[in-house]
């Protein structure tokens, strides 16, 4: 004989263990004895009344004691909605399409799109203190250099191949591989990791530790290289004023950086973007 135990936030479990609380399984022809008790049974009547702000009488009601419906109940009137939290969750949007193109956050036309969703966009990953995102590249193309400020990063690869090296504060990669379809990469927040497509494209979802996730490239028109004044990207690499130019502005795509151009295209000041 299994004891089974549990507990319960209402009803009155004790009637049906009367009734019939020895029961056989299906599967393993084994009896098992379900014990379970109101949770508010255990607490003073006082302590609940302090607890939730209410008067004994009413405390003594959340204990159940004279409540012989058991488990299972019948409503004698209609059940009304609640507001409050529980009304706000239920009436949120809780569906989002990510492969919808229409939708994508980031796009170059030779180089793929991103879609992302938190908070603000889905408010009801607020309550799960989450966010996610798709990407698509097309072949050879990349994701910028980047890393997550202020949240895990899960990545499952759903389509395609290619390369994903992730970076942490040593001089060495912590990852530097081949990826395909059906592949799961854990980046930890404030490992910089970038991603190249392969000759079959590649395209991921991911799940993020932070409903507003945020990141940071570190190339591209929105890079904090960019921002940086030439003289300090001087100084900082020993590069001439044109080196310091080119790594700056060549890169006028804002995540997704279009596959690379031929040498003499790179000795220009800048890539044009077809």
């Amino acid at each position: 004989m299994r004891i089974l135990f549990s507990f319960f936030l209402a009803g009155n479990p004790k009637q049906q263990e009367e009734e019939g609380g020895i029961w056989q399984g299906k599967q393993s022809q084994q009896q098992q004895h379900y014990q379970g008790y109101i949770i508010f049974q255990g607490f003073e009547v006082q302590i609940l009344a302090q607890a939730f702000g209410i008067s004994q009488e009413t405390a003594r009601k959340l204990q159940n004691e004279n409540d012989w419906r058991g488990d299972v109940v019948r409503v004698k009137n209609e059940l009304h909605a609640a507001n409050g939290l529980e009304g706000t969750i239920c009436t949120m949007r809780v569906r989002e399409n990510l492969a919808n193109p229409e939708r994508a956050d980031v796009y170059t036309a030779r180089g793929g799109s991103i879609s992302s969703l938190n908070s603000m966009n889905l408010p009801i990953l607020k309550y799960l203190q989450l966010s996610a995102g798709r990407g698509f590249l097309r072949p050879n193309a990349m994701v910028a250099p980047h890393w997550n400020i202020n949240a895990h990063n899960i990545s499952y690869i759903s389509r395609g191949n290619g390369r994903v090296q992730i970076v942490g504060s040593s001089r060495r990669s912590v990852y530097d591989g081949e990826v395909r379809q059906g592949q799961l990469l854990i980046i930890p927040q404030n490992f910089a990791h970038v991603k190249i497509a392969g000759t079959e494209g590649l395209e991921w979802f991911n799940v993020k530790t932070n409903d507003n996730a945020k990141t940071s490239p570190l190339a591209g028109k929105r890079s904090v290289i960019r921002a940086m004044p030439e003289d300090v990207l001087i100084n900082s690499y020993q590069l001439s004023r044109v080196e310091a130019r080119r790594i700056k502005y060549n890169r006028k795509e804002v995540t997704i950086l279009s596959p690379q151009f031929s040498q003499s295209q790179q000795a220009g000041s800048s890539w044009s973007i077809v």
